[in-house]
């Protein structure tokens, strides 16, 4: 078992690569009485075209099929309801599907061996059916409808459409009504298999346990099942400009108060993991020194009426892109964009102000492990794109003032930038 030891974090994380290529992450906090675990595949909506496991020609799939799986992976053969079971054993279980990760998890304060052993055995035990199918269909569209119906998601899916001109990120995750349906079992065995692989999963565990003890218990488990064997699932690389799809767009929708958001789309998102763990720092940086409340321009914004509580910010960064959204409720929508592009093209942050809101990164970040749940999803979030938690407080540190002006240099450029705002009808 490897241990990377992080003195200033007091923390020490153990990893064990198991035979058939399961990665297992476990960080021990045993002064809680909380345990979290997550099962998590590199596996979400942006990967419709891969090469099926013992094939070798890239397929294309139906969008919103990743989302599909996470849904029937809850029927077992036996009818018996998961959840139930979790929450029998004192647990309580969720699941989710995002552009780059699907993950299953639980938290629980008792009864850690048995609901870790429960994860794994419905996780790697699909029972698909052509009829229990054809039936998630039209709960998935229902599903789909109602958050179409919600503002927020319907700025969200403009916002993608203006940046990207191919990368799939700009379908809702869910997929579409027509892609849905287009879905079968057959395709569902195909994703599975490839994607479902050991080999292609990450198993993190933090919070109060026996590491030996959880770890035996892993490879027993996992020594129970056969799997094929799979080096590495290729995914299709997008071919994506760096210059936005369109400038700007407004969509007519019932909403009291329009909605807007400017986004900057990041030129290059297969850089090398350190790099993008400096931009992602750097951008939090920057508009912090920017925008936070007690800057200078948000309390000029505020005074002008331009903003208000519903102001916010930030930035993503997955393996296949990257992207930072501004985004406020506001009637002066207009002076909104004119406003925040302005600030963003032409502000500099100082020398003074960038050490003041590092250190603040740093203070923040080491906070940060007294959540156990963070902790956890944090860690799978970062090993989805193949770099760890922890190493972010070294990165912080060794950020430079010149690294840091070289980054949002190169970030933000007005042909990188576009709006989407949504308006009452």
């Amino acid at each position: 078992m490897k241990a990377l030891e992080y003195k200033k974090l007091n923390e020490t994380l153990y990893i064990e690569k198991l035979d058939n290529g399961l990665e297992v992450y476990m960080l021990e906090k045993n002064a809680f009485n909380k345990t979290f675990a997550l099962f998590a595949t590199a596996y979400g909506s942006v990967n419709s075209e891969f090469v099926p496991i013992g094939k070798k020609e890239f397929e294309k799939v139906p969008d919103g099929i990743a989302h599909f799986l996470e849904h029937k992976l809850f029927d077992q053969e036996n009818g018996e309801d998961v959840f139930e079971k979790f929450s029998e054993q004192g647990a309580s279980a969720n699941a989710y599907t995002s552009y780059s990760r699907t993950a299953y998890l639980f938290s629980c304060t008792e009864r850690t061996e048995e609901n870790l052993s429960l994860l794994l055995d419905y996780v790697q035990a699909p029972y698909f059916t052509e009829e229990s199918v054809e039936k998630e269909k039209g709960i998935i569209e229902q599903e789909l409808k109602m958050y179409l119906d919600m503002p927020g998601e319907v700025l969200m899916l403009g916002v993608l459409e203006n940046l990207y001109h191919n990368n799939p990120v700009k379908i809702d995750i869910g997929g579409t009504v027509e892609s849905v349906y287009e879905i079968n079992k057959d395709m569902l065995d195909l994703c599975y298999n490839t994607f479902y692989h050991p080999s292609n999963m990450k198993l993190v565990i933090v919070g109060k346990f026996d590491k030996d003890e959880i770890i035996e218990l892993i490879k027993n488990n996992q020594a129970q099942k056969e799997f094929p064997k799979l080096d590495k699932v290729i995914k299709a690389e997008v071919e994506e400009p760096n210059d936005v799809a369109l400038k700007s767009s407004e969509i007519d929708f019932n909403v009291t108060t329009p909605m807007t958001a400017i986004a900057i789309k990041a030129k290059d998102p297969y850089i090398d993991n350190t790099e993008k763990i400096k931009r992602q720092i750097s951008l939090s940086i920057l508009f912090d020194g920017l925008f936070a409340k007690s800057s200078d321009n948000y309390l000029k914004l505020v005074k002008a009426g331009i903003i208000n509580d519903s102001f916010s910010y930030s930035y993503m960064e997955e393996p296949s892109f990257g992207f930072a959204l501004i985004s406020c409720d506001t009637n002066k929508y207009k002076d909104f964009i004119e406003s925040i592009k302005d600030i963003l093209l032409t502000s500099k942050i100082t020398e003074e102000t960038f050490m003041r809101i590092k250190k603040l990164k740093i203070g923040e970040y080491m906070n940060q492990f007294d959540s156990i749940d963070y902790i956890g999803r944090q860690l799978v979030n970062h090993l989805t794109n193949e770099y760890i938690m922890l190493d972010f407080l070294e990165e912080i540190n060794n950020l430079t003032k010149a690294d840091f002006d070289a980054i949002v240099e190169e970030f933000v450029t007005e042909n990188c930038m576009s709006d989407c705002t949504v308006l009452k009808k």
